[in-house]
């Protein structure tokens, strides 16, 4: 389980996209929202770890990508 704020700083977020981004997920189910005493945490689903390797699998089939400065 993790904090809203070290989500946020883990993904690189200000909070307003961060809130966007939650609540995303929460309505698609792929992350709960839990309390822990007074605060809140966020825990990842069994339908959101399924995602996460669908995606890796789709990325591990995807040849490199070549960009040029």
């Amino acid at each position: 389980m993790q904090s809203p704020t070290n989500i946020m700083y883990k993904a690189n977020l200000s909070w307003e996209p961060l809130q966007e981004h939650l609540r995303s997920l929460l309505e698609q189910n792929l992350i709960v929202r839990e309390a822990v005493g007074a605060r809140e945490r966020y825990r990842i689903t069994e339908r959101g770890v399924s995602v996460l390797t669908y995606f890796g699998k789709v990325k591990d089939e995807l040849p490199p990508l070549k960009i040029s400065v």
